[in-house]
């Protein structure tokens, strides 16, 4: 017994962990970090400038050339989770002859720009003057 669990119970991992990934599950676990790490990101700012918008590509996925709003001192973090994303599952999408899959892609939104709105990054559209949801991508065009 094992907290309660009989010990045949207990199975650490999967037994298809040791399967390899197909390329669509290779480009989908990768755009899936990539997700992951660009939503945990900081939004935290005192000032405008402490926000950003980046754009973070992983060569195995097209993201439509989205960028992400997040305070700049939050970038060398996503940067490294995307590197090890690259190299976790870019690589060997890569040593497999993939293909990258190009999604239909938006229109890039224009003159948008990184604002610090009461201590929260956010974007503005300079004719509006309206906020979007800053956790959402946009478009970089």
């Amino acid at each position: 017994m094992f907290f309660g669990v009989p010990a045949g119970l207990l199975q650490c991992g999967s037994s298809h962990e040791s399967e390899p990934l197909s390329c669509d599950d290779l480009a989908l676990q990768a755009s899936t970090e990539r997700y992951r790490a660009v939503r945990s990101a900081s939004r935290a700012c005192l000032v405008d400038s402490d926000c950003v918008l980046e754009h973070f590509s992983l060569s195995c996925v097209d993201d439509c050339g989205s960028r992400a709003l997040m305070a700049g001192s939050a970038v060398p973090g996503v940067e490294a989770l995307l590197q090890a994303a690259e190299e976790r599952y870019c690589g060997p999408f890569e040593r497999k002859s993939c293909m990258v899959v190009a999604p239909p892609c938006e229109p890039a939104l224009e003159g948008v720009f990184p604002i610090c709105r009461v201590g929260v990054c956010d974007i503005i559209e300079p004719d509006a003057g309206a906020p979007f949801d800053a956790g959402q991508s946009v478009d970089a065009g």
